[in-house]
């Protein structure tokens, strides 16, 4: 290689660095996730099905910023958050996305940039806690998946979709859960057909639940819904055109049956 190559390969090299990580002066150290809930006040919310997560805290000028890395189906996140008082972007990326977009979730809005079918990241501020988080994932970028991955990294799991009471369903990382003497339902929503990985998820917890819960004699019953609210959870009450998966398992066997049309979930969960 030439002086002149090295010298361009060198520049290259430092230019994606600083583009992935503007930490010039940050101090960055692996921790554990008490370390970083003791920087946050609270802890990182982290979705179910999420592998290899390690655990990072980074010191700058303005805030301490706590992370953790994971991987979901073979793509790698990272999930960020700082105390600061107001809105503010801690991804510590430089990227020029060429698509920029928004989603309501849980009352807040988050801010969605991309790359589709590459690299993107979703921000947004959590008034109620005074934390900014970011959560990158480095492929596979789309909108619906953004939203549909900052959803299972907030903390929403005392929030009730309407028309329930505090203690008949309870709700985390998207999935509703409702479990009796002789039966547990679960009730998730699919935003879009196309969210594939959404909902292939989804089945993926509810399926390892439902074979632990089986194997004591209990039935599972799991819903997929298209219908959302404008929160993004599914409304269990209003009659409205959608689409209802209904997977049962029960004597180590599963059966599927689909409805579509305007009737309340509420309704086809009594009849089980």
């Amino acid at each position: 290689m030439t002086l002149k190559n090295r010298i361009s390969a060198f520049f290259i090299i430092a230019a994606l660095i600083f583009s992935l990580c503007a930490c010039n002066n940050n101090t960055t150290r692996a921790v554990n996730e008490i370390t970083v809930k003791t920087i946050l006040g609270t802890e990182l919310v982290i979705p179910e099905n999420a592998a290899n997560t390690v655990y990072f805290a980074y010191e700058t000028d303005s805030y301490d910023i706590g992370e953790a890395r994971f991987s979901i189906s073979g793509i790698d996140y990272t999930l960020r958050a700082a105390k600061t008082d107001s809105y503010t972007d801690v991804s510590q990326t430089k990227l020029a996305y060429d698509h920029n977009s928004s989603a309501v979730i849980g009352g807040d809005s988050v801010e969605l940039r991309y790359f589709p079918g590459k690299q993107g990241v979703a921000l947004w501020y959590d008034d109620e806690l005074g934390i900014s988080y970011s959560l990158f994932m480095n492929a596979g970028a789309t909108q619906e998946l953004l939203t549909s991955a900052a959803r299972r990294c907030r903390h929403d799991s005392s929030e009730l979709s309407p028309g329930l009471s505090e203690g008949e369903y309870s709700y985390a990382n998207g999935v509703y859960i409702k479990e009796t003497d002789d039966a547990i339902y679960f009730v998730a929503g699919a935003p879009k057909e196309a969210d594939l990985l959404d909902s292939a998820w989804r089945m993926q917890f509810a399926s390892s639940v439902c074979e632990e819960k089986t194997s004591v004699g209990k039935t599972c019953y799991v819903f997929l819904v298209t219908a959302l609210d404008d929160s993004g959870k599914v409304d269990f009450e209003t009659k409205k055109l959608q689409t209802i998966v209904k997977v049962t398992f029960k004597n180590g066997e599963a059966s599927s049956a689909s409805y579509t049309g305007n009737f309340s979930l509420a309704d086809i969960i009594k009849q089980q």
